[in-house]
């Protein structure tokens, strides 16, 4: 319930307008304002528990209720009127600002899927034996940890969509350079995915989704969902150490290692730290694929492989993650089809990319990366693939659109983060998404539609 977030700071701040004009010398008026604002404070704390944007209010009311004191007709001679304007003017500032921060950080909804099949969810780790890179531990060996949103039978107990808590909010916020509490609201956010649900027996396309650098497995928790709702099983997968946090099942929290891909301005081999961070994005992907083939424990994750159409495997990836998509396209032949969300394929070799896709691929490039150095590897790509990929740009678009940037804050577009489609973004890019796997699932693929959407274009190198 968004409302009531940005409901009780400013009932805190219309208080203050009201009681300057109207309540100033109304005892029994002012007394029902300030139980209402008492009432409505502890309804939104059960509700919500504690959000720091609301933190203000509090000492708001415990001035309030202090500068009360002479309604309930305490001795008042000793209070000094400069004192209490003071007081007055300080509850009135934290109001203000409260209701400012729950505007700059509001607890959002995500977009509703538009399919009329019911979302199931959940997580688990998958251990490998592949040597894990980013650790001094010797000898470790690489987990991940994956997430389904599948079609369900039947409701139980809705997620949230940072099911991993404020470990995730709170990485997401250091990686940006703020302080760690700035995205704790977004752990109030609730998905529209059923938490274990059981699967709804049929044979659903298997769409893998790899985030990019320094995201994290359910930032594209909106697609997912789109995509569940439509008839299709998709696995999220969180690149551990390229993921801002991972939690294991037995508790084990690891952040981002910057070490895995440092600077560009101070490294001078910058493309081999990238070469080995999209090859081990690649490698998730892929050990997703062999569990998938090897794994027989019957169990609901057994249900959703079961359920699975193997024949019909698109992987989708953002920056980083596009990059390791298109390199699992070009390596494994169970991957019969590939989008890359701004696909960083700079780090693959130049054979690599000389040798194309031949498999169908979508491409698509945010107005944001029209000049940067990614474009002509991907030009290379596309000229040397034999099966032509479909390209074009998104206008109004900021690297950052294709994740779900426009949940952690309304100051996102003035910061970089997002472009001028606003929250009309994930809608056109999960649009363009569906169409071209349903498109695929027709055969249709060389008739695929993208010009409906507005302000989208074909593909063209600066």
């Amino acid at each position: 319930m968004p409302s009531i977030d940005i409901l009780v700071p400013l009932l805190f701040v219309i208080f203050f307008i009201a009681y300057r004009f109207i309540i100033a010398s109304r005892t029994i008026t002012y007394l029902v304002g300030v139980r209402v604002l008492l009432v409505t404070l502890i309804i939104h704390l059960a509700l919500r528990s504690w959000v720091w944007m609301i933190y203000p209010l509090f000492i708001a009311m415990a001035l309030i209720i202090l500068l009360g004191l002479p309604h309930l007709k305490i001795n008042t001679e000793k209070t000094s009127s400069l004192l209490r304007k003071v007081l007055w003017g300080s509850a009135f500032t934290l109001s203000l600002l409260s209701l400012i921060l729950t505007a700059f950080f509001p607890i959002r909804a995500l977009p509703e899927p538009t399919g009329n099949l019911i979302v199931g969810t959940m997580a688990w780790d998958i251990h490998t034996d592949r040597l894990e890179l980013y650790t001094d531990e010797v000898g470790a060996t690489r987990s991940i940890r994956a997430q389904a949103w599948y079609p369900a039978s039947s409701t139980t107990e809705k997620t949230r969509w940072l099911s991993d808590g404020p470990f995730t909010s709170q990485g997401l916020a250091i990686d940006f350079g703020f302080p760690g509490f700035i995205f704790n609201h977004l752990r109030h956010v609730d998905s529209y995915a059923y938490l274990e649900a059981p699967v709804l027996e049929g044979s659903y396309p298997l769409v893998i989704i790899s985030h990019g650098w320094s995201g994290f497995r359910q930032l594209h928790t909106d697609l997912a969902e789109e995509l569940a709702s439509q008839g299709f099983i998709v696995i999220g997968i969180e690149h551990t150490y390229g993921s801002v946090g991972t939690v294991f099942d037995d508790g084990t929290r690891l952040s981002v290692n910057r070490e895995a891909l440092p600077p560009r301005s101070t490294t001078p081999n910058f493309l081999d730290f990238a070469n080995t961070l999209v090859n081990t994005y690649a490698g998730d992907i892929i050990s997703v694929l062999d569990e998938i083939e090897s794994y027989e424990i019957v169990d609901l994750r057994g249900d959703i492989f079961k359920n699975l159409d193997l024949s019909s495997v698109t992987v989708v990836g953002h920056s980083t993650g596009g990059g390791a998509a298109v390199k699992v396209g070009l390596i494994d032949a169970r991957v019969k089809a590939v989008i890359g969300l701004d696909a960083w394929v700079e780090p693959l070799i130049e054979s690599e990319l000389k040798q194309g896709l031949s498999i169908p691929s979508l491409l698509i490039r945010s107005e944001g990366w029209y000049i940067s150095f990614n474009n002509s590897y991907l030009k290379t790509l596309i000229e040397s693939s034999p099966v032509t990929p479909i390209a074009f740009q998104m206008n109004g678009t900021t690297h950052y659109d294709f994740g779900m940037v426009y949940m952690f804050s309304t100051l996102a577009p003035f910061i970089g983060l997002q472009g001028q489609r606003g929250m009309q973004m994930p809608l056109d890019q999960n649009q363009l998404v569906l169409n071209y796997l349903n498109a695929l699932q027709q055969g249709l693929e060389a008739d695929y539609q993208w010009q409906n959407i507005p302000d989208v274009e074909t593909l063209v190198f600066p």
